[in-house]
């Protein structure tokens, strides 16, 4: 392994562009980019453009018969064929994949070391590279291939276009802008604020001259029901705005390996995209600068590469997360096993009569500085020199353990000072953890699932496995089913009864939304005070971790409380008793590292694995045709690639989509949208009559006291901050009222912090101007002191239905869900019980929001009315 790495990463290290697979007239665009704009298309070279990919994921027959009908009605035009239409694309944006060979088993690809080999040396059957008949005939003919897309082609034509290119200033803008500050930084929401990207700043590592990427690799089943593995490398380009960098039309494929089986071995499968990069940095990419209107050099650095836990073993070169340093930051904590086992966990409590042949004897205190980057860098260099050094299968076994490290990282074999260290350049992956691995592993402690010994342990002694009785469980089950109708569409798909699903592919998005918003309000009147505390711990700084914007002043709180849920979780969970060494898996140890690696690499909503996991859905969507299913992904992702190279250079093939025509602009991303009564009324209750003066009177407004408001009511407001749609009372009251349930998105939260259900929006004229309002029903303020308790976690407010208030439609600040709340055993023994069972209810906040509109989230504009103009 340590041989084959470092040749791999040695290779890399001597990469040209005449040796990287590309044509020679592709290598000739690289080093000699024409001057754009491109040459202008025809009308019907673009308009055969703009069905191709108008299409979507229909069959060639579509385009077919689409052509055929537009001849028919203009039979003097002669409209681009299907196959003419593809040649044309492939000719104006001068992309072109690269095809190599791989094991038929996709045990490797015959790329670096492997190149010149016939037979694949990892297969017990050695199955042959060429195909046998073809072999014998005197061609070789590959069985099998992948293909790759070279980054640089797609980034000389982001740059070569005006628009893209101004967009690809955002970097070095910003950068300036935290460079000047005077005052310490307050607020990180991106790379840009974190500290050692400003290292490298400061190193001239990162210049105004570089193109920061970051490279993501994930593997995804195409199939529930049967082996279908198959993984998509992508490129982020950290030259745009987050608002466009995340999005379909900006994020770079880099290859993609069809299985069923997974890769044995990915460096071979990797080296063909880090050999390309190598290749760049090492000669410099000339692009065509459309602002600056002249040829520029330009390198590339690479800051990140992300996998999720599994995905990063391979490209880091690590042992993983069950050896004796498993960490996947790095870090020194050495990991504890159980009597006669190979599996390390990382317990910070020593166990009682703990032995170990190698570390583990002392506790370790996660309140001590926590390890700088330089000094993981320095191990990481010795660990490889150490493992590099063996000369025996034993003494590597033995340095393999004891350094956390089999093989060198394929990353050193891009040109140093081009890419952020290792193992810093590797961070982690806050979706999986937040997502997957932390919820799956509380609820299997709270049903009494994980693995239990039963000699020395019982599940009937676990205080905190409330869910452990079936009965108990499933009707938690039906509870949380029955709190879908209040989650607000933009929250997304609402989850799946857990009982009933969680071993039915629980998806990222259900979990989220079931831990982080919906199980907090759950468990307070069933589990234990004292681990429900504990829980709002986890819940308080996981929330924290999960925004894409957060406050400098918020990091602090949030690594507390993460540092005591992961105390008090091996105190009252572990308890230091050897037969429960496996409750403290690492996804418990890593959340110590969570918020420290914010303040080195800034935000973590910024380079976790949501953007891949949005371009493995959208690409997986689009197969319709299972015969050759990897053969149509591999199609899926050069469409892709041509289509974000055409709407560069053409922007005018951007499809915009932009709100009904019925709709009214209000600025800042508010629009103001139908149904709409069809006449003006006059306000009916006295109580919306006192508030709307109220209002008027707040902004110095002289109106008479026996003036009566007269406007239109409208039903829905897009939000600007979230790009989420506010309902109504006016119009959701009525689907209730003839029997439908829709998903309440009538609860919002004020710019500040006041919760109200929306009533209906109106505009009214007033000082020579419009006015678009919103009449409010306000909820009561919060319960300072539950909200204290659980460290902001819940948020309880008072229905008041009778009171009404009004303000500016544009300071709703977001669509909130508001869970009628469950009142504890002490609650319900209170003389008003009554009264908090019908009016208490929980406030539930999206998470990820910030996130889902990085990536272009708009939610829908479904008009459930039947009539949207109505009386």
């Amino acid at each position: 392994d340590v041989q084959l790495g470092q040749d791999f990463v040695e290779e890399i290290q001597e990469a040209t562009l005449g040796r990287s697979g590309m044509s020679s007239e592709a290598i000739e665009r690289m080093r000699n980019p024409p001057p754009r704009p491109p040459a202008a298309l025809d009308r019907l070279e673009l308009m055969a453009i703009e069905m191709f990919h108008a299409r979507g994921s229909a069959s060639e027959d579509n385009y077919a018969d689409n052509r055929k009908a537009f001849m028919r009605a203009h039979p003097e035009e002669d409209v681009l064929s299907y196959e003419r239409v593809k040649r044309l694309i492939a000719k104006v944006t001068g992309i072109e994949p690269i095809k190599h060979d791989m094991c038929t088993n996709s045990c490797l690809a015959y790329t670096g070391p492997f190149d010149q080999l016939d037979h694949c040396p990892i297969c017990p059957t050695r199955e042959s590279r060429y195909d046998p008949i073809q072999l014998a005939k005197g061609k070789r003919v590959s069985r099998r291939t992948f293909s790759t897309f070279p980054v640089g082609p797609q980034l000389q034509i982001l740059r070569s276009s005006p628009d893209t290119a101004r967009l690809m200033r955002h970097r070095r803008e910003v950068t300036r802008r935290v460079r000047a500050q005077v005052n310490p930084i307050t607020e990180i929401d991106d790379l840009f604020q974190g500290a050692l990207y400003l290292d490298e700043v400061d190193e001239m590592n990162i210049t105004d001259d570089d193109m920061v990427l970051m490279f993501s690799v994930d593997g995804a089943q195409l199939y529930a029901s049967k082996s279908s593995d198959c993984w998509f490398l992508i490129w982020v380009v950290f030259e745009l705005p987050p608002e466009h960098r995340y999005k379909k039309r900006f994020v770079l494929p880099a290859g993609v390996i069809g299985g069923p089986n997974k890769p044995k071995l990915m460096d071979s499968f990797l080296f063909p995209t880090f050999y390309h990069i190598s290749a760049i940095q090492r000669e410099g990419l000339m692009v065509w600068d459309a602002i600056e209107e002249q040829l520029m050099c330009q390198n590339i650095y690479v800051v990140f590469g992300t996998a999720d836990t599994p995905g990063l073993i391979p490209v880091s070169g690590g042992v993983g997360h069950q050896g004796f340093l498993g960490c996947r930051t790095g870090c020194k904590q050495e990991g504890r096993s159980k009597p006669g086992g190979s599996t390390y966990y990382p317990a910070a409590l020593k166990p009682h009569n703990y032995t170990s042949r190698r570390g583990g004897g002392q506790d370790v205190d996660y309140r001590l500085p926590p390890e700088s980057a330089e000094s993981r860098r320095t191990r990481y260099r010795e660990a490889i020199a150490r493992i590099r050094a063996v000369r025996t299968e034993g003494d590597y076994m033995e340095e393999r353990c004891l350094t956390g490290f089999g093989k060198p990282s394929i990353f050193l074999g891009m040109l140093d000072g081009k890419f952020l260290s290792l193992p810093t350049c590797l961070p982690m992956d806050p979706m999986h953890l937040l997502a997957f691995n932390i919820p799956e592993h509380y609820i299997s402690l709270l049903r009494g699932t994980l693995v239990c010994d039963k000699n020395l342990d019982s599940t009937d002694t676990w205080p905190w496995a409330c869910f452990l009785d079936p009965r108990v469980w499933l009707a938690h089950g039906l509870l949380m089913e029955s709190y879908g109708r209040y989650l607000p569409g933009s929250f997304g798909h609402t989850p799946r009864n857990i009982a009933l699903k969680i071993t039915s592919g629980y998806k990222a998005a259900e979990w989220m939304t079931y831990t982080w918003t919906i199980l907090p309000t759950l468990l307070r009147h069933i589990l234990p005070h004292d681990f429900f505390i504990h829980f709002c711990h986890l819940v308080a700084g996981a929330r924290v971790a999960l925004q894409r914007t957060v406050k400098v002043e918020q990091l602090g709180p949030a690594h507390e409380h993460l540092i005591l849920f992961v105390e008090q979780f091996e105190a009252n969970f572990y308890q230091r008793r050897l037969e429960r060494l496996h409750f403290v898996r690492p996804c418990i140890h890593v959340l110590v590292h969570l918020i420290p690696e914010i303040y080195d690499l800034g935000s973590g909503a910024t380079h976790c694995q949501w953007c891949m996991e949005n371009f493995i859905g959208n690409v997986t969507g689009e197969v319709h045709q299972h015969v050759l299913p990897y053969a149509v992904v591999t199609q899926r992702c050069v469409r892709r690639v041509q289509e974000i190279a055409l709407q560069a250079m053409y922007p005018v093939l951007v499809r915009d989509i932009g709100e009904p025509p019925s709709s009214v602009d209000l600025g800042n991303g508010y629009v103001l949208m139908r149904a709409r009564e069809r006449s003006r009324h006059l306000v009916q209750l006295q109580s919306e009559h006192t508030a709307i003066h109220a209002f008027f009177q707040r902004h110095n407004a002289n109106i008479a006291p026996e003036w009566i408001p007269f406007f239109k009511k409208w039903g829905r407001l897009r939000v600007g901050r979230t790009g989420q749609i506010a309902r109504t009372a006016w119009k959701e009251c009525e689907w209730e009222a003839a029997g439908k349930i829709p998903r309440r998105a009538r609860m919002v939260r004020l710019a500040n912090d006041i919760y109200a259900e929306v009533q209906y929006f109106f505009q009214i004229e007033f000082g020579g101007h419009e006015r678009t309002l919103v009449m409010l029903a306000p909820f009561s303020a919060r319960d300072e002191a539950l909200y204290r308790t659980t460290f902001g976690v819940l948020t309880a407010c008072m229905a008041q239905p009778n009171s009404r208030l009004v303000v500016d439609a544009k300071d709703i600040a977001s669509v909130v869900a508001m869970f009628p709340a469950i009142l504890t055993a002490e609650e319900e023994g209170r003389p008003d019980a009554a009264d908090l069972r019908s009016r208490r209810f929980y406030v539930g906040e999206k998470l990820g929001m910030e996130i889902s509109i990085l990536q272009g989230y708009m939610e829908p504009d479904n008009v459930d009315e039947e009539d949207p103009d109505t009386d």
